[in-house]
């Protein structure tokens, strides 16, 4: 049992999400982590929306969307150019701005994990239940956005 408040809940969220993202996720792809799987899907994502002909995004944007510091998004970025699944390139003198393109090899790699996933995230919820994963899906954005609160709140 926790001491703090008697539950044993304190670490509990931070844990199983801490199992799922790299338990389930690695265990179902060998090409991609968690991290890097989410942000070729939001560069795709922001992709289609926005306006540009070679399907841009400019970091900016993309900073914008995801919860990391501008730090770990370079990171990420570079590993994703690295393997090939991104170009990174820059307006000017790079200092107007620097914009992701994703490669063709990222799209192929995005679609199939995404398509595998679909496939297993189908036979997780028959069993699981629809109702309890719409169940379980609201109550964890209610406990995001508690959780939200509390980001810059001093943890003294």
């Amino acid at each position: 049992m926790d001491e703090q408040n008697g539950t044993g809940l304190n670490n509990s969220p931070i844990y199983h999400q801490f199992l799922f993202q790299s338990g389930f996720f690695s265990y179902l792809m060998n090409e991609l982590t968690y991290q890097e799987y989410a942000l070729l899907d939001r560069i795709e994502k922001v992709s289609e929306e926005n306006a540009y002909a070679d399907r841009r995004v400019y970091l900016k944007e993309l900073a914008a969307q995801v919860n990391l510091s501008g730090r770990s998004l370079s990171c990420l970025v570079k590993c994703l150019k690295e393997k090939g699944y991104v170009l990174w390139k820059h307006d000017g003198n790079g200092s107007e701005g620097t914009y992701l393109i994703m490669t063709d090899l990222g799209r192929d790699t995005l679609y199939k994990n995404k398509t595998m996933l679909k496939q297993r995230f189908a036979k997780v919820i028959t069993e699981f239940g629809e109702n309890r994963m719409l169940s379980l899906i609201s109550l964890w954005k209610d406990l995001e956005g508690v959780m939200n609160g509390y980001l810059t709140e001093d943890c003294a």
